[in-house]
Parts: C-alpha cells; structure tokens; sequence
C-alpha cells in the first residue's frame, strides 16, 4: 500500500506528460477515456468543413463569400506622409506650432481675403469646424457629408421654411452656397 501511495503522484505525473506531448486525436481518446464530457477538437473543425461544402439551403455546392469592401479614408498629405512635425511640436506635448488658421494657410491659400463675405467658421479660423485635420471618409476631410455638415450648425427649420430651399433633397447646400465665402451676406455662388 505505501509503495502504491508513493507511485501514485509519478504514475499521473507520466499520464499528464503523455496527454501533453501527443496529438489532439491520441489526447482527446486517452482523456475521454478518463473523464466524462471533454470535447472532441475535431468536431468543430469538422462543422466548419461541412458548412462550407454546402450552403443554408444544404445545396451541394460551394457559394464564393462575398467581401465588404474597405472603407476608404482621404488623408491628409502631413498626416498620410507622417509628418507630425510640420503641424506639431513633439517637444511639447504634441501641441500645435501655429495656431488656427495660420498653421492652415502655410499650405493653404487664405480664404479670409479672398471674399468680402465670410462664412463664420472661415472667418473666425475655426477650420476644424469642418475639416478634419487627419482623415477622413468625406472628400476635403470634411466631417460629415453633404447636408449633413452644414444642418450640424445650421436649424433645419428654418433653412426649409425659406421657399428658396424647395428642391433642397434634389441639392446640396454647396450647389448654392460656397462654404467658405462670397461676395453677398448669403454667400451665393452665383
């Protein structure tokens, strides 16, 4: 009994070594040979072959999965160049080398000159109003798309009681209006 008792813990030390060091298959019969419900680990790759033979109607042919395609981003130049030192002051904490807009127009033409009316996110400089300084999904790095920039700021009530705006669904509001300027108060393209 003392010997059984001794070679007790070396005997399961040995089974553990044997059950670690074979393949899934010999595991899976020497374990559930040992204990009740230990999953098999070729029935789920199993299930996944059989589900890719046939398709939900269980039609014996192999449908080609069809793929998102990737949202595709507007970048930049600075930021897709990883050129964080043109905008960006690393020393510092990242913070900006220039503030808003002039750090804007080293690259960009100045639109606060350009026209004698100013749309009121152009004329105080707040550029990120609208642009995102990085990426974006829109065109121009804008943040949000079509009218949905210029309703953000914008009361939609009253842009659609205005009987001007009757085929505003049909239009955007840059059709019309330019976004940065004009030389009327209601910044007209025309």
């Amino acid at each position: 009994m003392d010997v059984l008792k001794k070679i007790k813990p070396l005997i399961w030390f040995l089974l553990l070594l044997t059950v670690i060091s074979c393949s899934s298959s010999t595991r899976y019969q020497i374990l559930s040979t040992l204990f009740d419900g230990v999953p098999d680990p070729n029935a789920k790759q199993k299930a996944l072959t059989d589900s890719l033979s046939t398709d939900s109607l269980n039609i014996n042919e192999v449908k080609t999965p069809k793929f998102v395609a990737e949202q595709v981003f507007v970048y930049h130049p600075p930021y897709q160049n990883r050129s964080c030192t043109n905008c960006h002051n690393i020393q510092k904490g990242n913070e900006l080398i220039k503030s808003l807009p002039e750090l804007c127009y080293e690259c960009h033409d100045s639109v606060t000159e350009e026209y004698k009316f100013q749309h009121g996110p152009a004329a105080s400089g707040n550029c990120n109003e609208c642009h995102s300084p990085h990426l974006s999904k829109n065109e121009y790095l804008l943040l949000r798309k079509g009218n949905e920039l210029c309703l953000y700021c914008h009361n939609s009530e009253d842009i659609f009681k205005n009987k001007a705006h009757f085929a505003v669904d049909e239009y955007t509001c840059i059709d019309c209006h330019n976004p940065h300027g004009g030389n009327d108060r209601l910044l007209l393209n025309y």
